[in-house]
């Protein structure tokens, strides 16, 4: 079992090892393993061509163990899926599972493709190059629903990863360490709000990343955009 929790989120994934389908349709008993990447190549997913029509797992294409229209004989002894909810894991080939990863979510994947919105001929005339109307701001959301917040974080969150490290578990406290960015537009100083968006942790490399963003309108003034500075500043306390 690996586990990743940060404040009050959380997120569960079984590790399997290498097992495919049976001819009565269920998975064989997993072989032993060390080390298996928690990627959506080892989830579930997939896509084929069956008479020129493709049938995808519009979550994870690029995943395994996607039945599809695909016969018996062509699953037999395909790969069964490395990554899994423990509270949903797949009894048979026909099953249709949430597919389970820590791994960024494609922007062209359900769910995040959903909330992009409608680029319509009224878009192209009306709005174009602007975001559609009804463009969601769910869609910059990469993360798996589990881990989305509805809140930015502000530092001295506790973060905890088990299972992803031979080294043991991982425990730290997000930075409480905020960019200061000062945009001199038109001669005039424009401090935006810079808000901690995604984080991210690579446990191979024992490494955490943070990325912040601000937006400051300057729609015909952009030509007078004449610097941008940005300082890190540790919070107090």
């Amino acid at each position: 079992m690996v586990s990743m929790s940060v404040a009050e989120r959380s997120k569960q994934v079984l590790v399997m090892g290498d097992r495919v389908w049976q001819s009565d349709g269920t998975p064989s008993s997993p072989s032993e393993f060390e080390a298996i990447p928690l990627v959506w190549e080892r989830a579930f997913g997939g896509m084929h061509t069956v008479e020129e029509r493709v049938f995808a797992e519009e979550r994870n294409p690029i995943g395994v163990g996607f039945r599809g229209k695909q016969s018996s004989e062509v699953m037999l002894g395909r790969p069964v899926p490395n990554l899994e909810d423990p509270a949903a894991p797949m009894g048979s080939w026909d099953d249709r599972p949430t597919p389970a990863c820590f791994a960024p979510i494609a922007c062209s994947w359900l769910p995040r493709r959903a909330f992009a919105g409608t680029y319509d001929a009224a878009w192209q005339k009306q709005r174009a190059p602007y975001l559609p109307a009804d463009f969601d701001l769910r869609f910059f959301q990469s993360a798996s629903p589990e881990m989305c917040f509805d809140r930015y974080l502000q530092g001295a969150e506790q973060v905890q990863i088990h299972g992803a490290s031979a080294d043991g578990a991982i425990e730290f406290t997000v930075p409480t360490v905020r960019p200061t960015i000062e945009v001199m537009l038109a001669g005039k100083p424009e401090e935006p709000m810079v808000n901690l968006e995604t984080l991210l942790f690579e446990p191979d490399e024992n490494r955490a990343s943070m990325t912040w963003r601000a937006a400051l309108p300057c729609d015909r003034k952009v030509l007078k955009v004449a610097t941008t500075s940005i300082m890190l500043r540790r919070s107090a306390g």
